[in-house]
Parts: C-alpha cells; structure tokens; sequence
C-alpha cells in the first residue's frame, strides 16, 4: 500500500473492513504477477520435454504434431540438434517432418500463408525427405510465395546441400525451354551459395553440355555474392573442362572457358602454345583454347591481360605461338612487335605459316612484312589471300 492508502485506512469510519479489501486486491495483484508467462515454462518448451521424458509414446507423438502446429523453426530447430544423440527426439523429428510436409504440400483447404509458414519451418530439418519435398515446392508448387520459401530454406540445409544440387541439376535436364521452371532451379541453387560450389563442381565431368553450361551460370551467379569461395574452386573446374577441349565437346568447352574467364586464361595459353597436328580440327585442343582466348578478348581485354602485357614486354615466342590471336585481336600499333615475332623465328616451317597468315590478313602492313619474309626465303606470292584470319576480327570461329 502507498501513503495515501494508509491514510484512508486510518480515517474511514469502517477502516477494517476496507483494508481488507485492499490486501486482498493487492495479493491478487501479486498472485497474477507471479504466475505471468515470463516465470512459466513456454508450451515448446513443455513440448519438447514431454518428447524427451515422457514414458508414454502416445503422450510423445501428441506433444510432436503440437510442436509442429505451431510453425515455428526455432524449437524445432533445437529438437533436431538433441535428435543427433536422441532417439526419442529423433522419432518425434520424423513425424513433425511427415506433418510440415503435409501442410506445405497441401493446396486445399490450407491457405497459402500457412503454406509458407510450413515450408519456413522445414528449413529447420536437415534430413533427406525435407530436401526433396522443398526441391518440388521450389520449382513445381503453382504459388510463387510457396516457391520462394521452399527456395530460401533449401539455402539453411547443410548436410542435404549436396542432395539437393544433384537434384536440382538432374531436374534441370528437363526443364530447358521452360523458363518459368529454369529461373527457379537456377534460384533454389543460387539460395544454397557456397554450400552449392562442390556439388557442382563434382557434377561437371559427366554432365551434359547443357548442364555444365548452367552449372558454369550458377557459379558466376553465386561468385558475385562470395568471390574468393568460388576463386577457390575454379583450378579444378578449369581443369575438368581443359580435358575436355581435345574431346568432340571442345569447342563447347572452349566457351565455357571463356564464360569463366581470367581463371581460365593461364591453362588456355598453356594448350594453346603447342603446335599440335590433329586429323580432326574439331578435336584440336590449340584451336579451341586460342578460340576461348579470342571469345574472352572480344568480351572485355582485360580478362586476357597477360597477352596484352606480352606485346608490351615484347615476348616474341609467345606472339608467335599465338599469332592467331594477336591477328585477329588487331590492336593498333602492335604491327612491329608481329613483325618482329616473325623475323625471329628460326623454324622456317612455322615462320612461313605465320607469313601466310600475314598474307591473309586483310592488313597493310602485315601484308607487306609477309612479302617481304617470302622474297627473303626464295618463295613467290601468287593468287589472292583467303581473309582467313583477318586483322581486328576478333569473337569469328577459330583457324582450322
């Protein structure tokens, strides 16, 4: 009671009585204060120990579909992690899954909100059954909110990431044209980030060649978000697709390398140096790395910064053995450093083929320095050049 209280406890004429009733009103004050929610056990918190003590297994399998009625991730979440080490907990895992699912999956009589609630909750359930039912939420349900909660919760599991990229990616091999359906495989992937690097990388060898072109999509998508997570996994991804460049997918190889970029460039100049006779052109792994080489040039010439920086440090060997390139890449006042390449060569062989190409290229004062080479060496110039490899033409098909 306050002052003032007490003083009207004294001066009424029946103080008793109405004091009393102040008590009384106090203690019920205290009674309901005392019995608030902040000092009582909150239902999940019930739950959760009913799964875990009680000796009923009815009272148990009452106390999971509760816990899953009320949709939300964070107790269930704390469940999972006692599953690892408790059977009961795990068994009660199991049925709240097979419930979410349900409710998620449902498209009658259940409203999309709760839907989505449901889909949220999975995220907490890092099992097997759950990245499956959110890999067809994610790319099949007809509710694009469904959708994207199916999308982002496939990006909280950790342990079924794996499951879920080679799901998605096998989905993908029927799904090309449907752009509706693609966008959400290519989503559902870029929600899982990192955890998506190494199954991808892993389902490049065997993959198709619609298939590892989006598996080459999605990781530049996810590099935009984690650079140097996917900077760590391009070697190995190079080197898979550098195998395939003396393969009939060469030149579909060859593209993707491009897509990759500077990565790439270092093993692409290494094949592409050789000079390598092959019966079959399509199967040259030089003519298709150079091809690359050109691709990512044509792009942005940065990507190819150390063969830009080879004409400034005038590496004549290097020039030569990618004449192709430097011919087609055409850039100005780089003719003497060309010329220079050719006049250095000792085999006679190779340095008449580079004179043919100068012959070829459409260029002034290449066709002169090839002239001049020919008359030098005893040959004579006769017909009209062929503008095979024209000067400045780069991103056209690689020299066969």
């Amino acid at each position: 009671m306050n002052d003032r209280t007490r003083e009207d406890c004294i001066t009424r004429k029946n103080p008793s009585r109405y004091c009393a009733r102040v008590l009384v009103a106090v203690l019920v004050v205290i009674a309901v204060v005392g019995a608030s929610p902040a000092n009582a056990a909150s239902p999940d918190k019930e739950l959760i120990q009913t799964i875990l003590k009680s000796s009923s297994r009815a009272d148990r399998d009452d106390a999971a579909r509760e816990l899953a009625d009320l949709l939300d991730p964070k107790p269930i979440r704390t469940l999972a992690r006692k599953a690892e080490s408790n059977k009961r907990a795990a068994a009660a895992l199991e049925l709240i899954e097979g419930q979410l699912i349900d409710v998620a999956t449902k498209t009658r009589k259940v409203t999309t909100k709760t839907r989505v609630r449901a889909t949220k909750t999975l995220a907490a359930i890092d099992l097997e059954e759950t990245a499956e039912a959110l890999v067809g939420l994610a790319i099949d349900d007809s509710k694009r909110k469904v959708r994207n909660a199916a999308a982002a919760s496939l990006g909280k599991l950790d342990e079924s990431a794996p499951l879920v990229v080679d799901t998605l990616l096998e989905e993908s091999t029927g799904s090309f044209g449907d752009d509706r359906r693609q966008a959400a495989i290519e989503r559902a992937v870029a929600s899982i980030g990192v955890g998506a690097i190494a199954p991808l990388g892993n389902a490049l060898p065997t993959a198709d060649v619609d298939t590892q072109t989006l598996v080459i999509d999605l990781l530049k998508a996810i590099e935009k978000k984690d650079e140097d997570a996917v900077a760590a996994a391009w070697p190995g991804i190079v080197e898979t697709l550098i195998a395939k460049l003396a393969s009939p997918d060469g030149f579909a190889a060859a593209g993707l390398l491009a897509e990759i970029g500077s990565p790439a460039v270092p093993r692409l100049i290494e094949v592409a140096r050789p000079r390598v006779v092959v019966d079959d052109p399509r199967v040259d792994p030089r003519a298709n790395a150079e091809f690359a080489l050109i691709e990512m040039a044509a792009t942005d010439l940065a990507l190819v910064a150390p063969l830009d920086q080879a004409l400034d440090d005038r590496d004549l060997a290097l020039v030569a053995d990618l004449m192709n390139f430097y011919i087609q890449l055409g850039k100005p006042g780089s003719e003497e450093v060309l010329i220079a390449a050719l006049n250095a060569m000792s085999d006679a062989d190779r340095a008449g083929e580079i004179a043919l190409q100068f012959l070829e290229s459409g260029h002034p004062p290449l066709e002169a320095a090839g002239r001049d080479w020919a008359a030098s060496h005893g040959f004579t110039v006769t017909g009209q050049p062929s503008g095979q490899v024209l000067w400045g033409n780069l991103g056209g098909d690689p020299a066969t």
